[in-house]
């Protein structure tokens, strides 16, 4: 149990926050009240995300037990690494840094939605695909404001929210 513990405490955590995001989730549209004119009600998404994330979770928790079954040997449960290095969890680091400016951004200045998108997404497939030339990072760039501008369009004249 220890072994597991180690081996998968990042992932553990992840689910364990993941899961509490959901469960916030599902408690603040318990707390919206009941639609007048729609049948579904404005509860609706906020209750299908949560519910659909906690699944996920639990398939995950599931595959992550299952694959700790397969891979346990003798020699290896000798064997419990005692070095951890920062340097594989860079990127997700970067990448939670970008998220928290991006929802700082959204929430707490007046920068525009499509252009606080679009530079986030630009950013972020950036990091992800580290494009070696010029044409590579114009397209990623014309990509998320293409995406930046139908986000904000389909909020707009869909669900009739102005972002």
């Amino acid at each position: 149990m220890y072994r597991f513990l180690t081996q998968n405490a990042v992932a553990i955590v992840f689910l364990l926050l993941v899961a509490a995001f959901a469960a916030a989730s599902l408690y603040g549209s318990s707390l919206l009240p009941p639609a007048s004119y729609e049948p579904l009600g404005s509860a609706a998404f906020p209750k299908a995300l949560g519910v659909i994330t906690l699944c996920l979770v639990a398939l995950q928790a599931i595959s992550l037990i299952r694959n700790h079954g397969r891979t346990t040997s003798s020699v290896e449960s000798e064997i419990i690494p005692r070095s951890f290095s920062w340097k594989k969890y860079r990127k997700p680091a970067l990448m939670l840094g970008a998220m928290v400016l991006y929802l700082a951004a959204m929430s707490y200045s007046g920068i525009d939605f499509r252009i606080s998108t679009s530079v986030f997404l630009s950013l972020v497939m950036c990091l992800l695909a580290r494009p070696d030339s010029l044409k590579k990072v114009l397209l990623i760039t014309s990509c998320s404001i293409v995406l930046a501008v139908v986000l904000d369009l389909v909020f707009k004249h869909l669900f009739y929210i102005d972002i």
